[in-house]
């Protein structure tokens, strides 16, 4: 095999040296609780809170809420846990989908991420619906979980 300026082209040496580690995880024998989760914010800049539901995963997956709108309404969620960033949200808001996964707020500011929907009727009754799932295995893992709903 000849390469550039009629040199033998180097072949790569297959044969390296190579490192392969295998770990074992055993989950714990009992449920780890997650730290409470804290209140949703009362106001976040113009948007006012209009309801909140809570719950603890695996036992609490669904949640209803039926709040006054504003024109535009915002969907905020926010979980503790150690799989607190594997727990996805999906809901509708007026018959309208959305789905994100939840954040975590440990410290301030709060961590505001909401997905909002707008041209809703103001005064208007509109019912959010939803559930909540964890992506991937959690053996004695829960997560819990608050979800708010702010209009303006």
């Amino acid at each position: 095999m000849r390469g550039r300026a009629g040199r033998a082209a180097q072949r790569p040496d297959a044969r390296r040296e190579w490192r392969l580690a295998v770990y074992e995880w055993t989950p714990p024998a009992r449920a780890v609780q997650p730290e409470p989760v804290k209140a949703m914010p009362a106001r976040l800049g113009r948007w006012r809170l209009a309801g909140s539901a809570t719950g603890l995963w695996p036992g609490d997956r669904r949640f209803t809420l039926t709040v006054t709108s504003g024109k535009t309404l915002a969907v905020e969620q926010i979980c503790t846990g150690d799989l607190a960033g594997r727990l996805r949200v999906t809901y509708r808001v007026d018959g309208r989908p959305g789905k994100v996964v939840c954040g975590v707020w440990r410290t301030r500011p709060f961590p505001m991420a909401m997905t909002e929907f707008h041209g809703l009727r103001e005064g208007e009754r509109v019912t959010v619906t939803g559930t909540v799932d964890l992506i991937g295995q959690a053996p004695n893992r829960p997560v819990r979980w608050r979800v708010g709903v702010y209009g303006k």
